[in-house]
C-alpha cells in the first residue's frame, strides 16, 4: 500500500530537479550536485530554525 505522502515527495523531488535543470540550463551531473547541496543546506537550516523555535518556546513558557 503506497502512501500518498510518499508519492507527493517523489513527484516534488522530481519536479524540483527538472525546475533546477531548466532554470540553470546545465547538465545532469552538475544539476544533481547542486540539487543535493541545496537540499542539504535547507535541511540543516530547517533543523536550526526548529531548534531555535523550540528553545524560544521553552524559555518563554
Amino acid at each position: 500500500n503506497f502512501s500518498s505522502e510518499g508519492l507527493f515527495i517523489l513527484i516534488f523531488a522530481f519536479y524540483l530537479y527538472k525546475a533546477m535543470r531548466n532554470f540553470y540550463q546545465q547538465g545532469r551531473v552538475k544539476t544533481v550536485i547542486k540539487y543535493f547541496f541545496l537540499n542539504t543546506i535547507f535541511f540543516i537550516l530547517g533543523i536550526i530554525a526548529i531548534t531555535i523555535l523550540i528553545a524560544q518556546s521553552v524559555f518563554t513558557y
